[in-house]
């Protein structure tokens, strides 16, 4: 919750990339938060995480305070434009690995178990292949 913006480029870089897209109207209702914060730990330094809140800064400001979450979240600069262009037309959560200009997972809704571990595992065979 700071002034960090995420623009292209920082998606480029030679980490993967997790984008976490929360679900609306209820970020703090999210079921995935548990799967996501278990990732978050576990690859902690090895991928960059991006929580994206699709609420304004109060709302996204107050569900910060109240949530203990293991990566940093982001809110768009206009949300409507984001909306748009990302095409959300579901209030469901959103999860992407991406690496390389290539997405190597994408979750619509809730994860389980087993997607995480998917998840961790791709993320540690992305980079065993990058290096």
């Amino acid at each position: 919750m700071d002034t960090s913006k995420i623009t292209a480029s920082d998606l480029s870089k030679d980490q993967p990339a997790l984008i976490f897209i929360f679900s609306r109207p209820c970020s703090p209702c999210n079921k995935n938060i548990p799967y996501w914060n278990k990732i978050g730990k576990i690859i902690e330094g090895r991928a960059t995480i991006y929580g994206i809140v699709l609420s304004d800064l109060t709302e996204a400001y107050n569900f910060s305070e109240r949530t203990q979450l293991a990566f940093p979240i982001y809110i768009p600069n206009d949300l409507n434009q984001f909306i748009k262009e990302m095409k959300i037309k579901f209030n469901l959560p959103q999860t992407i690995l991406y690496h390389r200009n290539k997405v190597y997972f994408t979750q619509l809704g809730l994860l389980n178990g087993d997607d995480t571990t998917d998840i961790i595992n791709t993320v540690k065979k992305l980079l065993g292949a990058s290096q």
